[in-house]
């Protein structure tokens, strides 16, 4: 349940990756229980209603907001791996709900955005086909143009968030601290929009394979449940690697910078 300290180095998306599958698949107990309960109330909800479809479409909605929640669960205990120190779950479990109203804010308006990213778009393509033949080529040539707009200024925000539930439980976690976020992320936004997109791209195969493969009612509500915990389980872990390798290169910096200020010649009276 640990791993050697991580070494300074450059936040390179690649070495996030890297670290974060090390990570979920050396704890994937652990961690996987907690996103597995995190990550519970939609698919209940699927098993209750009897609307599978549109229980469906609601469980691939929410799973990106609920993910802000599980990633505020692990920071403690990735912290802690990666330190090399023994993963402690519950006394990282206990730093993540001192950090509730700020995650909560978090994942509110982070999951506005992606309800606008993900259903918004839906649906405009929805009323694009269920108008007439003019409307709909009009609506469609809107939809080309409008849905990537969409897309890159939705991931564009989203990246901005990045950063913000580790350094709000990590520092701050009564604050809502969203500025330390914009301000961490900045040179690194990119990378984060990447990992954004795989994220979408696993989440939505979580919930899309079974209803490809034809499953059971029942077996579709448990490969997605279990898939889209492990998604948002490793959702979190990156967001969680990627402050901890960004906070080692600023450490870096700033050690750097008092030692050149050190070396400078003292001033002549």
């Amino acid at each position: 349940m640990s791993e050697p300290a991580d070494q300074v180095d450059e936040f390179e998306g690649a070495i996030v990756l890297e670290r974060s599958f090390s990570i979920l698949i050396r704890n994937i107990v652990p961690i996987g229980l907690v996103s597995l309960i995190v990550m519970s109330p939609p698919y209940i909800i699927l098993i209750v209603s009897n609307g599978i479809e549109f229980a469906a479409l609601l469980s691939f909605l929410i799973s990106p907001l609920l993910s802000y929640f599980v990633a505020a669960l692990l920071s403690v205990m990735i912290v802690q791996i990666l330190q090399g120190q023994p993963a402690r779950l519950f006394q990282s479990v206990g730093r993540g709900v001192q950090a509730i109203f700020p995650v909560t804010l978090v994942a509110l308006v982070a999951g506005s955005i992606w309800g606008v990213m993900t259903y918004g778009e839906f649906a405009w393509i929805v009323t694009s086909f269920s108008t007439s033949i003019w409307g709909s080529a009009r609506l469609g040539v809107l939809s080309i143009i409008s849905i990537p707009v969409v897309t890159i200024f939705g991931l564009y925000l989203l990246s901005l968030f990045w950063f913000a539930i580790p350094a709000a439980v990590l520092e701050s976690p009564f604050q809502f601290d969203l500025g330390r976020s914009v301000v961490f992320s900045k040179g690194y936004r990119k990378v984060a929009c990447i990992f954004l997109v795989l994220v979408i791209i696993l989440n939505a195969a979580a919930h899309f394979i079974p209803v490809i493969a034809s499953m059971g009612e029942y077996a579709s509500i448990a490969f997605s449940w279990v898939a889209a915990s492990l998604v948002m389980a490793f959702s979190a872990i990156m967001a969680n690697v990627s402050y901890y390798r960004r906070c080692r290169v600023e450490s870096s910096i700033k050690a750097s910078e008092q030692g050149a200020a050190r070396d400078l010649p003292a001033p002549r009276g």
